[in-house]
């Protein structure tokens, strides 16, 4: 499973969404910078498969 396995349960501040007014570049818990992950995922239900891409985004 990938990181967004307990998407479920994480805090809307964890996600790239139109309820996160939080800015991309900040610190968490006033200590860590955030880095965020792109994650893409990619179905054929038709054809019976699929694939995914993980990558640390870089907001430079």
């Amino acid at each position: 499973m990938g990181p967004t396995a307990d998407a479920a349960c994480a805090p809307a501040g964890s996600f790239l969404c139109p309820c996160n007014h939080k800015p991309l570049r900040r610190t968490v818990d006033g200590v860590w910078q955030a880095h965020w992950i792109l994650e893409i995922h990619l179905v054929d239900e038709d054809r019976d498969f699929g694939g995914s891409y993980t990558g640390l985004l870089n907001l430079a």
